[in-house]
């Protein structure tokens, strides 16, 4: 077997990062509102906790129709949890182009993107 990593299996690590990030971040505020993950977990119509428990670990992915659920449970704004999972890609990102040599968007280019990105849409 090859060294290399394949494709396949960078997308997977990308994916098993930003659901343990998205776990922790979502751990972190069950226990700010002082809830167990068996409280949670019939919240979302699960019997055990397990499932929960694998999303906060980031080993399995939360189905998003179950996010709105939790919006309410843990008294988070959508757009909270939509600026978390952006701001977690964007760290992924950078860290992949950091490590091919590509050096980090300093916050005038950012800032000139978006300008341009909103001039397309209009």
């Amino acid at each position: 077997m090859s060294s290399r990593m394949t494709s396949r299996s960078k997308v997977n690590a990308k994916a098993e990062l930003i659901f343990k990030e998205l776990g922790t971040f979502l751990k972190d505020h069950r226990v700010k509102v002082g809830m167990s993950q068996m409280e949670v977990s019939k919240a979302l119509g699960y019997s055990t906790s397990q499932f929960l428990s694998n999303c906060e670990r980031g080993v399995s992915s939360l189905p998003l129709e179950k996010l709105p659920i939790l919006l309410k449970l843990y008294r988070l704004r959508k757009k909270e949890l939509i600026e978390f999972i952006l701001r977690a890609q964007r760290n992924y990102l950078e860290r992949e182009l950091e490590s091919t040599g590509v050096r980090r968007l300093s916050p005038r280019t950012q800032r000139s993107d978006r300008s341009l990105t909103s001039r397309k849409a209009s």
